[in-house]
């Protein structure tokens, strides 16, 4: 009831805080409740993670379905390559 109460108050957030999967609003802190993959940047909330990890997706990003790096110099590269790019998302 609070948490309804604050998101009817009248004070919007920005649409990236909203779980592109299911179109949540992300609690906060949003780096609390949510992850960013390296693949997309998107921001995807841990309920819609639990969900896909319950039905067995694993080792892929459940916005773009990209596979996971397996390392870190691998991940920081793909995020350099967006920043070169200069892709936002």
């Amino acid at each position: 009831a609070r948490n309804h109460r604050l998101m009817t108050s009248g004070h919007e957030r920005p649409e990236r805080e909203r779980c592109p999967i299911c179109f949540l609003l992300i609690e906060l802190p949003i780096g609390k409740h949510s992850n960013v993959n390296s693949c997309c940047m998107k921001r995807v909330c841990r309920g819609c993670s639990f969900a896909a990890h319950r039905q067995g997706l694993l080792g892929r990003c459940l916005f773009c379905r990209t596979p996971f790096e397996t390392d870190e110099a691998s991940s920081l590269a793909r995020i350099q390559k967006r920043v070169k790019k200069k892709d936002e998302e």
